[in-house]
């Protein structure tokens, strides 16, 4: 009986760490400030909106004109990797406790480098 038990014991152990929250799950809100391009034209600030699960990151920009997808894989150590902001935009970043800053060049803001940042909660 108690073979049967501590079998069962492990398995449910076993199980339970195969669907362990990886360390940067969760839900992710953030911003991209605004960026003066020439002639004073402006690209607006945005508004980061994402979630970590397993360390797939899947998420939304939105400056108020526009909404774009986000996604990228977070690697074990917090890096960022595929990072993708709508089909064109590779996005660089890492995600450290409980904050993520990232950079990606505007081609709608002639190619200003960008910088994103995010924090969970």
């Amino acid at each position: 009986m108690r073979y049967v038990f501590g079998l069962y014991l492990g398995t449910v152990l076993l199980a339970a760490s195969a669907h362990a929250a990886g360390p940067f799950d969760g839900s992710w809100t953030g911003e991209v400030s605004s960026a003066t391009m020439g002639r004073g034209a402006v690209c607006p600030a945005a508004v980061l909106k994402a979630t970590v699960t397993d360390g797939k990151m899947t998420g939304h920009y939105s400056d108020g004109k526009y909404t774009f997808t986000f996604t990228g894989t977070v690697q074990p150590d917090g890096t960022l990797t595929g990072g993708l902001l709508g089909s064109s935009n590779p996005v660089t970043g890492k995600f450290t406790q409980n904050q993520f800053a990232a950079s990606y060049v505007s081609t709608g803001c002639e190619g200003k480098s960008r910088q994103m940042t995010m924090h969970r909660g």
